[in-house]
């Protein structure tokens, strides 16, 4: 599940695909007064835990990841890996925590954290500034010095096409959008006189 209350120009939500199983994939979430993302499970038994990766998920006011396991009415933050891999979690705050913000959370098992509530980083992850173009104008698109650029997974399947299609190279972004370099333009300028003039293309 995910939730958002302010979404940024370059986001992509992917989600299940068939025979792919539950994933979520190239993704930017940014600056939400809520949580980035948040994994929340209810079932008994419980269902197997998506893979989550090549996402970037900062600024948010809520936590970056939260995982949230309910049973018997109880809501607690519970340490499970969602198969966290290859995303980007940095820059998220707690200011948006409130008593009657989005849960009641109770249990033993975790307290509200900055980037991750109730899961615990395997070290597959991330925490870099992400190096947006013009986060201002909320062009959140990535600078070719980010660190993002070239650092996503590659042994699981990466969309062959970006939020705003381009496409990705084989060594894909993470986030929504891949950084595409400038093209070399052609510019031929107009000769000095007229007639036997070399060109200049």
């Amino acid at each position: 599940m995910l939730t958002a209350t302010r979404l940024s120009f370059c986001v992509g939500f992917k989600t299940q695909i068939a025979g792919e199983g539950r994933i979520l994939r190239n993704n930017t979430v940014v600056n939400n007064k809520g949580t980035g993302f948040i994994y929340a499970d209810t079932g008994i038994p419980h269902d197997p835990f998506p893979q989550v990766y090549n996402n970037i998920t900062a600024f948010n006011d809520y936590s970056g990841v939260i995982t949230l396991l309910s049973d018997f009415n109880t809501q607690a933050y519970a340490p499970y890996d969602v198969g966290l891999n290859r995303n980007d979690v940095y820059g998220n705050t707690l200011r948006g925590v409130l008593d009657s913000n989005m849960f009641i959370l109770t249990g033993t098992a975790g307290t509200p954290s900055a980037n991750y509530s109730g899961i615990e980083p395997n070290g597959k992850d991330l925490s870099v500034e992400p190096g947006f173009y013009d986060s201002v104008r909320r062009d959140f698109s990535l600078k070719k010095n980010s660190k993002l650029v070239n650092a996503g997974q590659v042994t699981l399947p990466v969309p062959l096409l970006d939020f705003v299609l381009n496409q990705r190279d084989p060594k894909p972004d993470i986030g929504a959008c891949e950084y595409v370099e400038a093209p070399n333009l052609n510019v031929r300028t107009n000769p000095t006189k007229k007639g036997n003039s070399p060109k200049t293309d």
